[in-house]
């Protein structure tokens, strides 16, 4: 069991706008202390880890352009464990998941463009 966590390395690929909010408006309900910019870039949206790697599958994309969409990317950054980037692929479609099969050495994405869901595949 694991019972001691330590950060190895802290990437930030941006800087988010955020406002704070001081004051409690009257009359409303439920207030968030903190508004994030709709132009900020959407981070990471999941990770797949081999022996050797951590694959993070990335955004970069704003609510503001995407919407919804703001969760899924184009972009797998490639780190070592000591959070080391060792590379970076672009893939054709936005995918919203990815897995890492070892036995096969392959990355599989999930997308689903335009309604039409795939899977798509990396061989490393």
């Amino acid at each position: 069991m694991i019972t001691n966590l330590s950060r190895i390395n802290e990437v930030h690929m941006t800087t988010p706008r955020v406002k704070f909010n001081r004051h409690r408006p009257k009359g409303r309900g439920l207030t968030h202390p903190v508004t994030y910019s709709r132009n900020n870039l959407f981070g990471f949206c999941d990770l797949a880890v081999s022996e050797n790697y951590i694959f993070a599958l990335y955004s970069g994309r704003t609510l503001k352009d995407y919407n919804l969409d703001v969760d899924k990317g184009k972009t797998i950054v490639v780190f070592d464990w000591n959070g080391l980037h060792v590379r970076t692929y672009q893939l054709q479609n936005a995918c919203s998941a990815i897995s890492y099969d070892a036995a096969d050495y392959t990355i599989y994405a999930l997308s689903q463009e335009g309604n039409k869901p795939q899977i798509i595949t990396l061989n490393l």
